[in-house]
């Protein structure tokens, strides 16, 4: 029996092996569970638990999951924004120097079918279909065709200053974040939008881009950007604030649904100060109003229902807005200095003095939590972090809206634990335990794939933990980098 069950899962693998050329999807998606414990591909079928009801029918779980995610504002109890020009800190923004974008007025331009053309043919044609059901394949293999009368009418809608409803209608796909399952606030909606809506968004994002490109503390959706840089910014600056022997304090700040809570009203306010003109404010308002969304699972679809706040997640337009509309928190930080990645804030203060770090950076977390209120954002200082470098046994004690925050000798930020001598001991010992667990798998499967595939799960699943941040952390010291070095050996044996 055991010889048939071997002789039978080396079959298997050798079909995959041999299917893999003419379909390498297939192959990836049954070779991925072996690799990785973690589910890639959204949910087929979920079951929740409302109020002590335990919900099957994926109906009643599509309605369930669509109602939520349209009334997280509402669910979440937030302050009602106030209007931009009479927030606390709107004064100090006009003092600012070097760090607003031009002031000039930005208009949204007509395009050309040839800029369409370069969009359409860079399309992925793997993605998802919106709720149109016009393929994203297709729509790259024509894209010669439907290049010019597309581009007239993009013109037609930027002229009108108006957005077509088929274009802010989105699909849901639930995707599981962590812990319970049955929890219906462990799931993030992923909104699929038609293809065509998307390449007017990435024509509104080229022409935005530039005139907001003088903002600097922000590292999220922007080219040239990214965690690796977001990390170096923050840990070499807290190097040469060591060789000072200075104490540094690092809080890092946690918010609610920040993406779902953005009210429009106010982002457009926020756009009409930086300069935008009133046809392209009609124009995103067109854009920002009346979307509708609903849930899919698997062949199961909910009601459409109706959304007034937050951008959708999956679009392209929504990431550059939340960064404009989180652009002006760093004007109430007077004391600090702050890092923003997405919804992921930092701020952080350095001074030879551990009283002046801890008075500082609890004024600036007072001011951020006003800033929060004033904007319609949820803070959860219960998931804040903290850590103080350099302190040589010094107390020192955050505090946010009367809850503690909890100081740690380690604090995960952007996937990189960063420990308070920047040894990345912590870190390491992550990656290696990671990779261990990998080459464990790959052991398993040694002498049942070719050499050729198991190089390709070395390249998909071992040297991604090696690579990430790789700039941050790798000169880590001699006894962490024989660690690196050793478990990289031991899945490089596995290759042969």
């Amino acid at each position: 029996m055991v010889s048939m069950r071997r002789k039978s899962v080396v079959n298997y693998f050798d079909r995959l092996c041999v299917s893999r050329a003419g379909n390498p999807r297939e192959f990836w998606r049954a070779v991925r569970p072996f690799m990785h414990a973690k589910k890639s591909a959204p949910e087929q079928c979920i079951t929740l638990r409302d109020q002590e009801t335990v919900i099957r029918d994926q109906n009643q779980v599509a309605e369930t999951l669509n109602k939520y995610f349209s009334n997280i504002t509402k669910d979440l109890k937030l302050d009602e924004h106030l209007p931009f020009r009479t927030q606390s800190h709107f004064p100090k923004i006009h003092s600012a120097n070097g760090t607003l974008p031009r002031m000039n007025t930005f208009d949204f331009h007509p395009t050309t079918f040839g800029v369409v053309g370069e969009i359409l043919k860079k399309i992925k044609p793997n993605k998802a279909q919106g709720y149109d059901l016009i393929p994203p394949s297709v729509v790259k293999a024509s894209f010669q065709t439907i290049a010019r009368p597309l581009s007239n009418l993009i013109n037609t809608v930027i002229t009108r200053s108006e957005v077509p409803d088929i274009w802010k209608h989105g699909q849901i796909t639930p995707h599981h974040k962590k812990d319970s399952v049955l929890d219906k606030a462990n799931y993030r909606p992923v909104t699929v939008l038609p293809v065509f809506g998307k390449v007017f968004e990435r024509i509104a994002h080229m022409q935005m881009s530039d005139h907001f490109e003088p903002i600097k503390y922000m590292f999220a959706y922007r080219k040239f950007h990214g965690c690796s840089t977001a990390l170096l910014t923050l840990t070499e600056q807290w190097k040469a604030e060591l060789d000072r022997h200075k104490v540094i304090g690092a809080v890092a700040m946690d918010l609610s649904k920040a993406f779902d809570c953005l009210p429009h009203e106010l982002i457009l306010e926020k756009l009409e100060f930086y300069g935008l003109s009133a046809k392209s404010i009609s124009l995103l308002r067109s854009y920002l109003s009346s979307r509708h969304q609903r849930v899919k699972l698997g062949n199961t679809f909910s009601s459409w229902i109706g959304v007034s706040a937050g951008v959708p997640q999956g679009s392209i337009l929504g990431p550059l807005l939340f960064n404009i509309f989180m652009n002006d928190l760093v004007y109430t930080i007077e004391n600090s200095k702050m890092l923003n990645y997405a919804d992921d804030t930092k701020i952080y203060l350095s001074h030879s003095e551990p009283q002046i770090v801890e008075g500082g950076i609890n004024r600036d977390l007072e001011s951020a939590r006003l800033w929060f209120k004033e904007n319609g954002m949820m803070p959860n200082p219960k998931k804040y972090q903290a850590i103080v470098l350099g302190s040589k046994g010094c107390d020192i004690n955050f505090q946010c809206a009367n809850e503690t925050i909890p100081t740690s000798n380690e604090i995960n930020l952007l996937g990189v634990m960063l420990d308070s001598k920047l040894k990345f001991d912590a870190h390491v010992a992550s990656v290696c335990r990671k990779v261990g667990g990998q080459v464990n798998v790959l052991s398993r499967l040694q002498n049942i794939l070719p050499c050729k595939i198991k190089e390709s799960l070395y390249r998909a699943f071992v040297l991604p933990h090696f690579y990430y941040c790789s700039q941050v952390w790798h000169h880590c010291g001699s006894r962490n980098t024989k660690k690196i070095e050793k478990v990289n050996e031991r899945a490089l044996c596995l290759r042969r």
